[in-house]
C-alpha cells in the first residue's frame, strides 16, 4: 500500500466498510493535502519591540478541516502601519487547508498606534472541538 498520492487515498476509501459520505469526505481531504502545495516556514525579520493588538477577530474554522479534525497553528508576517492597521499579511508556515482563514481574520485586527509600520509576527491556533 502506498502511503502518499491518490492511491492513498483510494487505498483508504476503499479498504474499510465506510459509509459513503465519510468515505467522500475523507477522499477530499486527503487529496487536497497532497495536491496543496506546502507552506513553506520561513524566517521574518521581527520589529524592535511588539505592538499590542486592541481588536483581535477569530478565525472561522473551514468547514472541511473541522469536518476532518485537522487543527494546527499558522504563522504569519504582518506589516502594520503607523495607525496600526495591517498594510500586507504573508504566511510564513502552517496548513494550507487554514492559511487563507488565519489571514483574512488576522487583516481585520488592529494595533497599537506608533510613529512609524513594523513587522509582527502572528500566530493563528486551530484546535479541532
Amino acid at each position: 500500500m502506498k502511503l502518499f498520492g491518490p492511491e492513498a487515498c483510494r487505498s483508504v476509501c476503499h479498504s474499510s466498510r465506510l459509509q459513503p459520505r465519510i468515505q467522500r469526505v475523507i477522499r477530499v481531504g486527503l487529496t487536497l493535502l497532497f495536491l496543496l502545495p506546502p507552506v513553506l516556514h520561513a524566517q521574518a525579520r521581527p520589529s524592535d519591540f511588539s505592538r499590542k493588538v486592541i481588536t483581535r477577530k477569530s478565525p472561522e474554522y473551514p468547514s472541511l478541516a473541522r469536518s476532518l479534525r485537522l487543527g494546527g497553528t499558522v504563522k504569519l508576517e504582518t506589516i502594520v502601519a503607523a495607525n496600526g492597521t495591517p498594510k500586507s499579511v504573508e504566511v510564513r508556515g502552517g496548513p494550507p487547508i487554514l492559511c487563507a482563514a488565519a489571514v483574512t481574520a488576522v487583516r481585520q485586527w488592529k494595533w497599537t498606534s506608533v510613529s512609524r509600520e513594523t513587522t509582527e509576527l502572528v500566530e493563528v491556533t486551530f484546535q479541532p472541538d
